[in-house]
């Protein structure tokens, strides 16, 4: 291995090393299959990836890699997702997985209850059944709970068991509803897969190494907005595009996408500085907020100064004369401008937004990206990227995490997951294509599993021509729950 290794160039040695090892796993996963099944040939074999997995070594090997094991039977899946506290569960990887995997597969979420997985203590029966609920409302099928812990005895075993005999009903019909003959929703949004380390800008950037590590889910989740896994995403963040090929960054860029500053610097790097007409130029070191000029797409929130100012990088945007226009900038203690901000194109092909900073969720509501105003804009700079008005949006505080799935039949399955320890209710879907969905009946899955008719629940135009359907207390969304609705 090490004269093998030696005739490497430094740079080529993880990638050689990452091909030598799915070759050798690929083996394996034959050989396990071969034996198995000349044992038995109707034993199920499947494969669980985990979130590094998935990102590390890309989708297709993914889909190969689960065919190889699976043979002669259905694909089977099962995904490492849940664990932490409940404000932690956005399931991500899981979504990624069933996107990612063969769409024949068969795909159960794996729900840990160990220690070691929940910050040294255990699940408590009523987050196990969010954490069961959220899987099966986001169309994974099935759920794995693992309990039990090598370190300690596991307590309450009896609430447990009642926990799930009571939800039984209720589980399986919101996975009746979102599992089988379903299409996911909303904005396309793209992990990043594996590819070499890449030094860029300078030393002082660390916190854009943690900006990397960030979930385009996640984000989607805080910004209220529903989301499907695509190979053209409309967020183009930090090193993703070095792991799309030239074929959909072109794509992305053709049609419309967000590009934070990380992303910008990256596609420099790789040769489209022409193509975008605008540059990174030197850092804003002192800044005291964001403020959100007059502008069609800050609607209400034009002229408001939210609080962007921690401490990741940002930069002055150098864009070429007429390409771009801004419709923010950044501003002193005293309200004078310090640089301009977040740039949208103005014409020419793509409607592509720069953003001078990296779109990460450090600082939180206070003096991050999570601020009402901001979610607002994100949400406007969104419709108009992709250029059509979003799937799903839900205007409510930055804790519920909105999905929606459209069926065959043509009826609209809408899930939230409230992990937090509120309950939410005086909140507005607003749907983008309402106008169809007007006048429908809406039905909510019951904690028994009756999926009723819920008359106060309706689909309708509001003053400023958006299609909301307001959720009353009488349909409240309760804390640590999961809402299934169905617009059919």
């Amino acid at each position: 291995l090490l004269t093998e290794i030696g005739k490497l160039s430094p740079g080529l040695v993880p990638e050689a090393w990452m091909a030598l090892w799915k070759e050798n796993f690929l083996d394996l996963l034959s050989r396990i299959e071969k034996v198995v099944h000349e044992v038995n040939p109707n034993i199920r074999l499947g494969l669980m990836p985990v979130q590094n997995f998935i990102r590390n070594f890309g989708e297709d090997f993914l889909r190969e890699a689960i065919r190889a094991v699976s043979r002669g039977t259905r694909p089977l899946l099962r995904t490492h997702d849940y664990h932490g506290l409940p404000h932690e569960m956005f399931p991500g990887s899981g979504l990624a997985a069933k996107r990612t995997a063969p769409p024949e597969s068969e795909h159960v979420v794996e729900i840990e209850n160990i220690a070691h997985n929940c910050h040294d203590y255990m699940r408590s029966p009523q987050t196990t059944r969010y954490a069961i609920l959220s899987a099966l409302a986001l169309g994974m099928g099935g759920a794995a709970p693992t309990f039990g812990d090598s370190e300690r005895d596991m307590p309450w075993e009896r609430k447990y068991l009642d926990m799930l005999r009571v939800n039984d009903r209720f589980f399986r019909a919101v996975a009746d509803l979102t599992y089988r003959g379903t299409l996911q929703g909303g904005i396309p949004i793209r992990r990043r897969a594996y590819q070499r380390e890449v030094g860029y800008m300078d030393a002082r950037e660390n916190i854009w190494d943690a900006s990397l590590s960030e979930d385009p889910d996640l984000l989607a989740g805080l910004f209220g907005v529903a989301y499907r896994f695509d190979a053209c995403p409309v967020w183009l963040l930090g090193e993703l595009p070095v792991s799309m090929s030239k074929a959909e960054v072109d794509a992305a860029l053709d049609r419309g996408a967000i590009v934070d500053a990380p992303g910008l610097a990256c596609l420099l790097r790789l040769g489209y500085g022409d193509r975008l007409g605008v540059r990174l130029g030197d850092s804003i070191p002192y800044r005291r907020g964001h403020r959100l000029l007059e502008h069609p797409l800050n609607g209400a929130y034009g002229g408001n100064v939210n609080a962007l100012r921690v401490a990741f990088p940002t930069y002055r945007l150098e864009a070429a004369h007429g390409r771009y226009e801004e419709i923010s900038e950044f501003v002193s203690w005293t309200g004078r401008r310090v640089a301009g901000g977040i740039l949208v194109q103005r014409g020419g092909q793509g409607r592509n937004v720069i953003l001078p900073h990296v779109l990460s969720t450090a600082g939180g509501a206070i003096s991050g990206i999570v601020n009402v105003p901001y979610r607002h804009m994100m949400r406007s700079l969104l419709g108009f990227a992709l250029g059509e008005p979003l799937k799903l949006a839900v205007e409510a505080p930055p804790r519920i995490a909105p999905y929606y799935f459209e069926r065959d039949d043509g009826a609209v399955i809408v899930t939230l997951l409230n992990a937090y320890y509120d309950d939410m209710y005086d909140v507005d879907l607003l749907f983008g294509d309402g106008a169809r969905l007007c006048g429908r009946k809406v039905y909510r899955v019951m904690s028994n599993g009756r999926i009723a008719h819920r008359p106060t629940l309706k689909v309708r135009r509001a003053k400023d021509g958006s299609y909301r359907l307001r959720l009353y207390k009488t349909n409240v969304l309760a804390n640590c729950d999961v809402l299934v609705l169905m617009i059919g």
